[in-house]
């Protein structure tokens, strides 16, 4: 099996589990659970989970895009882009967790999932740029 077709199923593989997660995170909307407290701002944790969803299936999008087009479309630069991407996507998992909890995964059943999803994608990523010829 060659390194694409590896990739490609790493990543997709990723994307999957990351559905377990996304999922909750729609649910979320329209929850009265998940209100904000104050004024102004009563409903506007809603606004941030549909946000959410938009950008994490844009970042699936755009990665699944450059794995399944055509060769010469990919380059270091599309790759480094999917990388961005990806670092986009699975950063705000951990990013604000050494300053303040509450910004951690909800419970370690959903750290593990982060960690494998992501650990899927980079490794997906990493194992699709081996393929990748450099312009010349």
């Amino acid at each position: 099996m060659n390194h694409l077709i590896i990739g490609r199923v790493l990543i997709i593989a990723g994307f999957l589990l990351g559905l377990t997660s996304l999922y909750p995170t729609v649910s979320h909307i329209g929850d009265p659970e998940f209100l904000l407290a104050g004024g102004d701002v009563l409903d506007h944790g809603y606004y941030h989970f549909f946000r959410e969803v938009g950008g994490d299936v844009a970042a699936m999008m755009v990665i699944i895009y450059f794995l399944f087009t055509s060769s010469h479309n990919r380059t270091p630069a599309t790759w480094l882009m999917c990388f961005i991407v990806a670092l986009g996507y699975y950063a705000p998992y951990w990013i604000g967790m050494p300053f303040n909890d509450v910004l951690g995964a909800p419970h370690m059943s959903a750290e593990i999932s982060h960690i494998l999803q992501a650990a899927l994608v980079f490794t997906g990523l990493w194992t699709a740029r081996s393929i990748i010829q450099p312009q010349g």
